[in-house]
């Protein structure tokens, strides 16, 4: 049976029409593409104009690294736990993040990294 799918976005409501991409949020707990969360374009602009970072901050401490955000917009969060990959020169979080944010974090992680390594 074909049917038709409107997609509607989880982060403002509204109804939408993907134009080249389509962008969302998948519900791991969820079993089907029922759980699948849309999200516009619009939203998505939003969410990487959010995520403009100024500076971060990382601590380890008994073997697990975390992060203090400051975005340019002055917001901070603080203390999220946080992977580094060295392969893709990305920061990974619990939160999502854009892939350039992401990048962003990494080139503060490695300095902070070098710094303390010479501390040691």
């Amino acid at each position: 049976m074909i049917r038709c799918l409107k997609p509607i976005c989880s982060g403002c409501g509204r109804q939408f029409v993907a134009e080249g991409e389509v962008h969302y949020r998948a519900n791991y707990l969820g079993k089907g593409f029922a759980d699948i969360e849309f999200i516009c374009s619009d939203c998505i602009e939003a969410w990487q104009k959010k995520w403009h970072i100024r500076n971060s901050s990382y601590e380890e401490k008994d073997y697990v690294l975390t992060v203090t955000i400051e975005l340019e917009d002055g917001s901070i969060y603080e203390n999220m736990d946080c992977t580094p990959i060295d392969e893709t020169e990305t920061i990974v979080t619990g939160d999502d993040i854009p892939l350039d944010a992401q990048r962003k974090l990494y080139e503060f992680y490695s300095a902070w990294d070098k710094e303390r390594k010479k501390i040691v």
